[in-house]
């Protein structure tokens, strides 16, 4: 598949579902922000299906970069409102700062294709970025599963503190890039736990996603939410083995459809 095929159909579908969240997430009185937040959801399930369809046009990448900057302006705005507690949603602070931070990466790499370079940066970008991530997917997991669901919880709490610390190990080992050095043993080892922690982490999160559709899990956690974090993980991993070199593609598609339950 294409680079930019790819790149569409995976992150159009990322920022159709953060929509999704943020609908689903409003309180009822919310109306005018409710009514917005279900414009995006029109506005890139239609661009999702045009990317599908055919091969993308100059009017059609115009109108994919002015929809994600419509969405991160909405996204600041509401972040913004957490801040001030002026907004009534059940969504985090951070949860829309890990949004804020995606699209930003999808505006990026559009940006390296649209200048004819690669859309596979140094390893440690993935790190820094997906691994925080991962902290807060593994965060929201525990955090939204019934109490009696105690294995689950605390399955999902080990990934959190495993991915912590990977990411704190990313964040120096990014200072240590100022030698020059781009490439070094230690960061190979960092690519290679990260990358077999979040395979796992991937799977758990299917796992989940199976057991809240057929209701074997008791919680509160949407299984369009666990199906959404497991497709992240799949496109770090996939940009990882890239990046890296030296890591085998995962047995995964970042860009399948959603499980929208």
């Amino acid at each position: 598949m294409d680079s930019l095929v790819f790149e569409y159909n995976f992150w159009l579908q990322i920022l159709g579902d953060h929509a999704r969240f943020i609908y689903f997430s409003l309180a009822p009185s919310e109306t005018e922000r409710i009514n917005k937040a279900k414009q995006f959801i029109h506005t890139f399930d239609q661009l999702l299906d045009e990317s599908k369809a055919a091969a993308p046009t100059d009017e059609f990448k115009q109108k994919v970069i002015s929809a994600i900057q419509e969405l991160r302006e909405f996204k600041l705005s509401l972040l913004t409102l957490t801040l001030k507690s002026r907004v009534v949603i059940h969504l985090s602070s951070t949860f829309f700062n890990h949004m804020l931070n995606e699209l930003e990466e999808f505006l990026l790499t559009l940006s390296n294709l649209q200048n004819g370079q690669p859309p596979v940066f140094h390893p440690l970008h993935y790190n820094v970025l997906w691994l925080s991530d991962g902290m807060g997917h593994a965060a929201a997991v525990s955090a939204s599963l019934d109490e009696i669901e105690n294995n689950k919880i605390e399955e999902s709490k080990a990934y959190e503190k495993t991915f912590t610390n990977l990411y704190l190990k990313s964040i120096e080992m990014s200072g240590f890039t100022r030698t020059k050095l781009m490439n070094f043993p230690s960061l190979q080892m960092l690519n290679r736990q990260a990358y077999f922690e979040m395979i796992g982490f991937k799977d758990f999160l299917i796992e989940i996603r199976n057991a809240r559709t057929n209701a074997t899990l008791l919680g509160t956690l949407m299984p369009l939410m666990a199906d959404h974090m497991a497709r992240e993980e799949c496109y770090y991993l996939t940009k990882l083995a890239l990046s890296d070199g030296s890591l085998e593609m995962p047995d995964c598609n970042p860009a399948r459809a959603r499980v929208d339950v």
